[in-house]
């Protein structure tokens, strides 16, 4: 078993070192560039994030005004059609209250033109 835990703690030992011999060969940015590319990615951040945001309130915009001209068309329809149905059942009405009103005229004539033809019998038979 000794044999193994040495293995491991050369394992540990020669990680180590290879961690440390290839932090030496990175080379690390000068604090200006390091500046300079942070400002740029901060800079893009902001131009995408103003982006999304012009986006976002253009579309909002569009959806709201399309969304309320959606209903005025649909609200418009349906109380014109709702008007049309009144006027249709206003119209049938009338001309239902015609027909009946005409119907009860020729039942009238009616009416009168028998009574006169049984006038005129009578004083025929007479």
């Amino acid at each position: 078993m000794a044999k193994k835990d040495l293995k491991k703690n050369k394992g540990n030992k020669t990680f180590f070192k290879d961690f440390k011999a290839e932090l030496k060969k990175v080379i690390w940015p000068t604090p200006e560039k390091l500046f300079k590319d942070t400002m740029t990615v901060i800079s893009i951040s902001l131009v995408i994030a103003l982006m999304v945001f012009i986006f976002d309130f253009a579309f909002d915009k569009i959806n709201t005004y399309g969304i309320d001209k959606m209903k005025n068309l649909i609200s418009s329809s349906t109380s014109s059609e709702e008007s049309n149905s009144e006027e249709s059942n206003n119209e049938s009405e009338n001309k239902t209250e015609e027909n009946e009103e005409k119907s009860t005229a020729n039942d009238e004539n009616n009416v009168e033109s028998e009574n006169n033809n049984i006038d005129a019998e009578n004083t025929v038979n007479n």
